[in-house]
């Protein structure tokens, strides 16, 4: 179910201006706010949304990350919520080909597996630990514009009906794909689309008939799918569909599909045809796009997470190396401030 947030939040106008902005309270924005608080820098955190995420989107989350959350006190509490998963398991049409086992890392890190955790459970933990400490943020809070003058930024911030001038030393754009902020500052967004459209469904698997402490991913005629257990009884299955090109050339947007559409897709690529799927609750194809921002930087102004890179979901790249950007740049900006 959907959280509830208190409408009455704390007015911006009515504070003093910290030195940072965050934009964007994603699992990016969220971990630069928790970083920065554990450094004991001061910070500005808005969204336009009115709340987190309610479906799982990014799903993988790295040791590396882990070891991050480890830093906040929050590892076992990602894990409790998660499924960890030890092996990645490679399939030929429905033969199993090999294993890895992350266990090989187990004397470099204390985290030595893949956990899935839906993103919606990511962001309610940070928002936690944020609230927790005090932090504020600021909902249904949006950015409008921003102007580099004298080494300053020169922010517009649209907060209940009201556009506020704030000036801030540092902005962190965590604001996705579609960043306002990149386009703004004029930053060329450089690469390409995936011609394919990627098929995305969230299903049972009757009997759990895959191993749940193994992600899977099956090669077909032409195509490869992962298929990745969540912490429930649910199936993330998904992969490019070469044969089918995608219409539109949306960053962010897909479209739903059919249950009969997804199963005919799976015929055609002979994979997971031992093993049922039933119950789907969500059906959506869609585009990737490999892109990257020109530059990360502009004074001081920083790109983080989908605002400066988007990529393929292979290997749950996105939210690792957006998480992965922040904890990078908060230290750095603490050492300035």
């Amino acid at each position: 179910s959907r959280f509830e947030y208190d409408k009455d939040i704390a007015m911006l106008d009515q504070q003093s201006t910290p030195p940072v902005l965050i934009v964007g309270a994603g699992p990016i924005g969220l971990t630069a706010a928790s970083f920065l608080h554990r450094l004991g820098i001061p910070f500005d955190l808005i969204d336009c949304k009115d709340g987190p995420v309610t479906d799982s989107r990014a799903l993988g989350v790295h040791a590396r990350t882990l070891e991050f959350m480890q830093m906040f006190g929050l590892d076992r509490t990602f894990i409790e919520q998660g499924r960890i998963t030890r092996y990645m398991s490679f399939h030929r049409f429905d033969k199993l080909l090999f294993k890895l086992d992350f266990n090989v890392i187990a004397k470099q890190t204390d985290f030595p597996f893949m956990l899935i955790l839906p993103q919606s459970k990511t962001e309610r933990i940070l928002i936690n630990h944020l609230e927790q400490n005090d932090c504020v943020i600021h909902w249904n809070t949006s950015f409008e514009s921003i102007k580099l003058e004298s080494g300053v930024n020169h922010c517009v911030i649209r907060q209940d009906n009201k556009s506020l001038n704030r000036v801030y030393r540092f902005v962190i754009a965590a604001d996705g794909a579609g960043s306002q902020i990149r386009s703004q500052l004029d930053i060329p967004f450089e690469g390409e689309t995936y011609d394919a459209r990627f098929l995305w469904s969230e299903a049972n698997i009757e009997d759990n008939a895959l191993a749940r402490d193994s992600s899977h991913v099956f090669m077909g005629q032409s195509t490869t799918v992962a298929v990745l257990p969540q912490p429930d009884d649910i199936y993330r299955i998904v992969g490019p569909d070469f044969q089918t090109k995608a219409n539109g050339d949306s960053i962010v947007a897909g479209s739903d599909m059919s249950f009969t559409a997804f199963t005919d897709f799976l015929k055609r690529e002979s994979l997971l045809s031992h093993v049922k799927i039933k119950n789907a609750s969500r059906l959506v194809n869609y585009r990737i796009h490999k892109r990257m921002a020109k530059t990360f930087q502009k004074n001081n102004v920083f790109l983080c997470g989908d605002a400066a890179h988007i990529h393929s979901p292979a290997g749950g790249q996105g939210m690792n190396t957006g998480i992965h950007d922040v904890m990078n740049l908060g230290w750095k900006i603490a050492a300035v401030v």
